[in-house]
């Protein structure tokens, strides 16, 4: 029902992600693309149809999109969006609540590039705020033009709570040249753990250790 739906006529599309950015009840889709830039934003129209409106929701931005993730990084009650771009900064685009979205990547310290690729949201140390792992490939190690990149490292960060964010160099030494990442809690110890797709090298898993926050774990019954 592509066709149908209103979906079927774009190409060199890289994520999509479902997400409700209206808070209407239904879920709409988040496209990054790559070779033809332009982002879309496709509203659920509730009648099994969708309307682009990424141009008058401020994210139709001329930028290499590939990875992307959705979380509510402020806690006001509306997902945001972060975007990774192997050729430009990497993008946060905040819900402002009306409609519409504002990069705040610069101001929230989040807009570091290393040809990134890939991102993943979770609230890693379990204080509350959705954190943000970002993959970047690094296409050729070993040469100076891309291999000297001081952003080429894979990155965690921390979110702050008030809109900024660090960036755990813990974690950043890293140069996986990670396409892919995916996380949940493996073990079942209340902390998410995190397994990265890598490119010529070897896919790597890593277990949270976790800290003296407190979690909760919910089984839910007919």
């Amino acid at each position: 029902m592509t066709q149908e739906a209103g979906l079927g006529n774009d190409a060199n599309n890289h994520v999509g992600l479902w997400l409700d950015f209206d808070n209407d009840g239904d879920l709409d889709m988040f496209v990054s693309r790559a070779f033809y830039k332009l982002f879309r934003l496709w509203r659920n129209n509730g009648d099994g149809t969708f309307t682009n409106i990424a141009g008058r929701a401020g994210l139709e931005c001329d930028v290499f999109g590939q990875g992307s993730t959705t979380a509510d990084y402020d806690n006001d009650g509306f997902l945001d969006i972060y975007v990774a771009s192997c050729y430009e900064r990497n993008i946060l685009f905040h819900n402002n609540g009306d409609g519409t979205f504002t990069n705040i990547a610069g101001q929230a310290g989040v807009d570091g590039s290393g040809r990134s690729v890939d991102c993943v949201s979770g609230d890693f140390n379990n204080d509350g705020w959705m954190d943000i792992y970002v993959g970047n490939y690094d296409w050729n190690p070993g040469d100076p033009d891309y291999g000297g990149n001081p952003e080429g490292y894979n990155r965690l960060y921390w979110n702050n709570g008030n809109e900024t964010f660090t960036n755990d160099p813990g974690i950043t030494a890293d140069r996986s040249r990670t396409i892919g990442s995916s996380i949940g809690d493996l073990n079942n110890d209340g902390f998410d753990d995190l397994y990265t797709v890598n490119s010529s090298t070897l896919n790597k898993l890593y277990e949270n250790k976790g800290n003296s926050n407190n979690w909760l774990q919910i089984q839910l019954q007919e």
